[in-house]
């Protein structure tokens, strides 16, 4: 190891002067690790034993504590916003924890069964500055796709070295885990896991929290705002966090605050904490979430601007000039509503495909909630036929609730039971499929799997005086919109006598007149 040399103390200046040799001290990172705060305890006893040991000795702990270290003179004092957020994210771990005898019924996965929160464990366990990266990693994570996360870490990375030795090579003024951290390697493949990482605790985390979640998603469609209108990468990156970190400690401290762009909006989003809202367009509403981290009363105002463009939600654009290895910086941008920025589970695409089955259907699939009855009637309809007749097992294809018409039978259940704050994104959804429908399951040739073809649903009807009734209630129909008196409209119908033979048969569609009153008349 490098002699540390002596530090020398600049009279004059006050100054701490640190010798060469110093710079060059060959500090372990991975050797590093810290007691996490006690708020985070429950993070670590969610993780299974071989992830925690990952996230103790492991690479990602090794990045944790080596970004932790490198951007820990950037980060803001946050002692109330890592309580809570600890406190928060225990809860989440805990719901999802498994106990062993659970575990060990996953077999040859059960080291990799339970939630993943490796990455914030090995924050927690890196220190302060780690647990600001870890927000960091969630607030990249949230808005942009893998690669373009990815790409800012490399440019933030770079910059924030050159950034260090600048002002080293300057004073000769530095934190020896800053400036050591500015000399190690972060391969791009580590920044990749690091990533990973928070994508997988956001994963977690919106499934404990999906009421909540859904509900801050369902206010932010009406926001049309940037995160930030700085056009240099590094900058702008670095001033959404710090910005999202003092803002977010200010509301856990009782302070509220009014939301003047995005990223404390995307801040709730990303690290699942819910203060209460003020909602001051079109009209003044009280939004209350009732999160008792926010126990102190912080409030966070919103104007609510209506959206000018095709824009909604938190929209972010920043040069990526590490997207590609050449050429030149990709701009790139991203925005996240109720609509956008989040994979969609089994249930919410079932949903979006219900919506495009109905755009698909015209003017017959208009009235969502009359169209969804129809689909679970029809679908109630023939699993009950289905006991008489095998033949309609075709419609099922197997399993009857596994089948395509069972899926799309069990979106619609889904919507006509939904209220409230479910139907709202229900409706959310299958708007979603409505706008994708050309190009998701294309336009059917008939709508209504075509039902609406009279001959079609004539022939699936097998009693003949059923038959010559539903074409009645059609004649009815036929005389209201054309001209047409009752000797005008006659059914012809085919009829087994009973020496086997078939004749044609005809029958008035409505009642003829006669000498006493109306009646049906038949003759062959």
């Amino acid at each position: 190891m490098a002699s540390i040399g002596k530090f020398i103390p600049g009279i004059a200046s006050g100054s701490l002067d640190i010798q060469p040799a110093l710079a060059n001290l060959n500090f372990d990172f991975s050797l590093w690790k810290v007691a996490a705060p006690k708020e985070f305890e429950g993070v670590g006893s969610a993780l299974s034993t071989s992830r925690r040991e990952e996230a103790e000795d492991g690479k990602l702990h090794t990045i944790a504590r080596r970004l932790g270290a490198l951007f820990e003179s950037k980060t803001p004092a946050i002692p109330c916003l890592t309580k809570v957020y600890g406190t928060r994210a225990s809860g989440i771990a805990q719901a999802l924890s498994l106990d062993d005898r659970a575990r060990r019924s996953y077999g040859v996965f059960a080291s990799q069964a339970g939630p993943d929160v490796t990455s914030l464990w090995a924050a927690a366990t890196s220190g302060g500055g780690a647990i600001s990266i870890h927000l960091l990693a969630c607030l990249l994570a949230r808005i942009w796709d893998a690669p373009q996360a990815i790409s800012i870490w490399a440019e933030i990375i770079k910059k924030r070295k050159e950034e260090v030795n600048a002002e080293f090579e300057e004073s000769n003024i530095g934190h020896i885990a800053t400036l050591q951290a500015a000399r190690q390697d972060i391969p791009r493949a580590q920044i990749a896991e690091w990533d990973d990482g928070a994508r997988a605790w956001l994963r977690s985390a919106n499934q404990v929290k999906k009421k909540q979640q859904t509900q801050l998603m369902l206010i932010i469609d009406n926001v049309e705002i940037p995160v930030n209108r700085e056009r240099d990468t590094y900058v702008s990156v670095m001033d959404a966090w710090t910005k999202s970190l003092m803002q977010m400690e200010a509301l856990v401290k009782g302070v509220s605050q009014k939301a003047m762009s995005g990223e404390v909006l995307l801040a709730l989003s990303s690290w699942h904490l819910f203060p209460d809202l003020m909602v001051v367009a079109p009209s003044v509403t009280h939004v209350r979430q009732n999160d008792p981290v926010f126990h102190l009363g912080g409030m966070l105002t919103l104007g609510l601007p209506t959206p000018s463009s095709d824009k909604h939600g938190i929209h972010w654009s920043l040069p990526l000039a590490h997207l590609r290895h050449y050429g030149a910086p990709v701009v790139s941008a991203r925005s996240i509503s109720s609509e956008s920025g989040s994979r969609l589970n089994v249930q919410e695409l079932l949903q979006a495909t219900f919506g495009s089955l109905l755009q698909s259907w015209g003017e017959a699939g208009k009235d969502t909630a009359r169209a969804a009855m129809w689909m679970s009637s029809l679908f109630h309809m023939v699993t009950e036929a289905m006991k008489l007749d095998e033949r309609l097992s075709i419609l099922t294809r197997g399993a009857a609730e596994h089948s395509w018409f069972a899926l799309l039978s069990a979106a619609a259940d889904r919507y006509t039971t939904s209220t409230d704050l479910e139907r709202r994104q229900n409706n959310k959804l299958i708007s979603l499929g409505r706008k994708q429908a050309a190009t998701f399951l294309g336009t059917p040739s008939e709508p209504l799997f075509g039902m609406l073809e009279h001959g079609r649903f004539v022939g699936l009807i097998e009693d003949e005086e059923d038959k010559i009734a539903h074409l009645r209630t059609i004649g009815k129909l036929l005389a209201k919109n054309v001209p047409l008196n009752s000797s005008q409209i006659l059914i012809r119908y085919k009829h087994q006598l009973s020496d086997s033979r078939w004749v044609y048969e005809y029958t008035t569609a409505m009642p003829w007149p006669t000498a006493n009153k109306k009646k049906e008349i038949r003759w062959i």
